[in-house]
């Protein structure tokens, strides 16, 4: 029999807990967790991607020592900064979330353990031998279940409504979209077939038929970028500032 004081306290009575170890081993308890929502959000571009996980692992291959690559996510991790991992409840409905961020920095990566209560065995475990709880500060925990387009939204530009035409006429034709986000020391990218987008304001929402990848971008944006790879292939991701005239090059190839 377990005793009592062994048992983990309730996520309501923790804030979050911290998870002890390096990124390496901590990233490399996901492929256990079996199939979970990896979420990685950056300014005015979001990614909602349900998926499995395999192993982390640097690649000689590249030459990147200091990344961690995962074939199975196509989530990266970078090694040149600190990180900080945490577990922690969803506000709305307590689901367990696995987070990860740079210390001082707003949470870049939240993974929903869905399949996981936190009475799994999975869990328990993971609390028991790797974390202790901390007090991370409410407005901090909240962030790990903002919604995805949760971000910063300056005014509409004045080409805004032609802006919108376009991404909506090139979805509109497109079979495959790859969409690349980057935030704080994570990288993740995915590739889907749109069957569902719409708009609120300059915010686009896209999705696979059966919404395992969920994009959000708003597309007035300074730094958003789209890019026709072919007449059916766009890429979505975020760079540079945008000049007059920058979606020429889409309109050519559409």
């Amino acid at each position: 029999m377990v005793a009592i004081h062994d048992r983990p306290a309730a996520p309501q009575e923790r804030s979050a807990y911290l998870l002890l170890g390096t990124p390496s081993f901590l990233l490399n308890q996901l492929p256990a967790l079996g199939r979970c929502t990896m979420i990685l959000r950056e300014q005015g571009l979001s990614l909602a991607k349900e998926t499995t996980f395999g192993l982390f692992t640097t690649s000689a291959a590249s030459g990147r020592w200091d990344l961690l690559q995962d074939r199975l996510s196509h989530l990266e991790s970078s090694l040149t900064a600190p990180q900080h991992f945490h577990l922690l409840a969803d506000p709305e409905d307590c689901c367990p979330l696995l987070t990860a961020g740079i210390p001082g920095e707003p949470i870049d990566l939240t993974i929903r353990l869905e399949n996981h209560c936190w009475d799994s065995h999975e869990i328990r475990t993971l609390l028991r031998d790797h974390a202790v709880p901390v007090d991370i500060g409410e407005s901090w925990a909240r962030s790990a279940g903002a919604w995805l387009d949760d971000w910063l939204q300056p005014p509409p530009p004045a080409d805004a409504a032609a802006l919108c035409r376009e991404v909506r006429r090139c979805l509109t034709k497109c079979s495959l979209l790859e969409v690349a986000v980057s935030a704080g020391a994570h990288h993740a990218n995915t590739r889907f077939k749109p069957a569902f987008h719409d708009t609120e304001g300059t915010v686009f929402r896209i999705a696979d038929a059966g919404r395992n990848n969920v994009v959000y971008a708003d597309v007035a944006d300074a730094a958003f970028r789209m890019e026709m790879l072919s007449p059916s292939h766009l890429l979505i991701r975020r760079g540079p500032r945008r000049n007059a005239g920058s979606l020429a090059s889409t309109r050519a190839a559409a």
